[in-house]
């Protein structure tokens, strides 16, 4: 596999010091378990199950995960991240009192379930630990191993589908960009936090595996490929977005929740216009609040290769949601649950498929044009842009990851990005590989 590289500035960054969740998967809907007793990473971490420094030789998983994730993962750092001198300074902002006991700020930074289940080596210090991901283990603690154990046996237990592309894209973005339970907000990030974008793919690269997939793996868990990943990302972020959306619009403020819209259209130099097209000009007043839809702009392309007729209609109801912007706010709310009940279809069509070397050819040659066209309008575009390129080579066997280290240096600054050097250097790649 290509391995993604690193970046943005500080983009990666935040796998360390923002909100944190440990990726698993899946393109089931409900997770398991949500009631069970988290018994605490203690409970995992003896040598005898999944402690030991080095790998087994003689077992299906390698128990050294705990080591892994203590000694090398982000995300066992997550709570101590809070008493830094950044987080109180960001608490003290908001008028929180210390960001190591606030609530806004444990939800993410730790696993944060309800006192009645936390087992009695449950500590939120642990940070986003096992049970974060897996579920709590209440009922499958004692039957997750032995040689009669399957992982379906674990699944009916209540361990949570983490090899599933969408599930897994759901719970991590859940912390990474937000959902119905944690919302990352205006305040937040005015007060300091870092802006919040995701991408499954990339993420789960840059972070230290703690497991190997290999023909057992993939025997007992069908394993999804990277560009799945990427295709769940866009899914996911596409579905929470626009319910968030839904949600926060027509509540009794004066203005709606900032940070469900785009940064850049607003936190970029004053003496600096953005580049429009000519259709987006027409449809979007200057000065509107705009609709944060890279997820959805890369999904109308995504799902090209499996319904063009529905493609064309998720386009077109983001068109749609972003006249209504300019609109009443019960118009915005519903051209956002009608775009939502779309992408619900589109997931449908991807639903635990794998896609064909032609489908992942097709998808790189058409984000090339489309940016080659000027599609990719903004820097959060274009960051996405550049990490759906980077998936896609990691199984495209006639490309590589270094192929686009020229798209990459352009996205070093957010405030120097010029959409039309992005559009320019996606015209070289494409004339380059015909």
């Amino acid at each position: 596999m290509v391995h993604h590289r690193t970046g943005f500035g500080s983009l990666l960054t935040c796998l360390a010091t923002a909100l944190a969740v440990l990726a698993g998967g899946a393109w089931a809907t409900d997770e398991p378990g949500e009631q069970q007793v988290h018994l605490g990473v203690a409970t995992c971490a003896s040598s005898t199950c999944h402690g030991r420094v080095e790998a087994a030789e003689d077992s299906p998983v390698a128990l050294n995960e705990y080591f892994i994730w203590s000694k090398y993962d982000s995300h066992a750092n997550a709570f101590e991240v809070l008493k830094d001198e950044w987080s109180q300074r960001i608490a003290a902002n908001m008028g929180l009192e210390n960001a190591a006991s606030a609530e806004a700020c444990l939800v993410c930074h730790t696993d944060y379930v309800p006192a009645r289940q936390r087992g009695e080596r449950f500590h939120l210090s642990d940070g986003i630990g096992c049970e974060s991901c897996h579920g709590g283990a209440e009922t499958w603690i004692d039957s997750h191993y032995g040689p009669d154990t399957s992982h379906a046996d674990n699944l009916r237990q209540g361990m949570a589908p983490t090899e599933e592309p969408l599930f897994q894209a759901r719970m991590c973005q859940s912390c990474h960009l937000g959902d119905d339970e944690r919302q990352i907000t205006h305040e937040m990030m005015a007060a300091g936090h870092p802006r919040l974008r995701f991408e499954l793919d990339t993420w789960l690269a840059n972070m230290p595996p703690h497991h190997v997939v290999d023909a057992d793996y993939s025997r007992r868990k069908n394993d999804a490929g990277s560009v799945e990943r990427w295709v769940a990302s866009n899914l996911a972020a596409s579905e929470e977005y626009l319910s968030r959306l839904a949600d926060h619009i027509g509540r009794n403020s004066l203005s709606p929740e900032l940070s469900l819209f785009d940064c850049h259209a607003c936190h970029r130099p004053m003496d600096t216009g953005i580049r429009r097209s000519a259709g987006e000009r027409r449809l979007i007043q200057a000065g509107s609040l705009r609709p944060n839809d890279h997820a959805l702009r890369m999904l109308g392309i995504i799902v090209e290769l499996r319904d063009p007729d529905l493609a064309q209609v998720i386009r077109r109801g983001n068109r749609s949601l972003h006249a209504a912007a300019a609109q009443t706010a019960s118009d915005f709310r519903s051209r956002a649950m009608q775009l939502r009940e779309n992408v619900a279809l589109a997931a449908e069509l991807f639903r635990g498929q794998r896609l064909s070397a032609d489908d992942r050819h097709s998808l790189e040659t058409t984000l090339l044009q489309r940016a080659a066209d000027g599609w990719f309008r903004d820097y959060a575009d274009a960051e996405q842009l550049f990490l759906g390129l980077q998936s896609l080579a990691a199984q495209v066997p006639t490309t590589t990851s270094r192929r686009y280290d020229a798209l990459f240096r352009l996205l070093d600054d957010e405030q120097a990005f010029e959409p039309g050097k992005v559009a320019a250097e996606a015209g070289r790649l494409l004339r380059e590989s015909r």
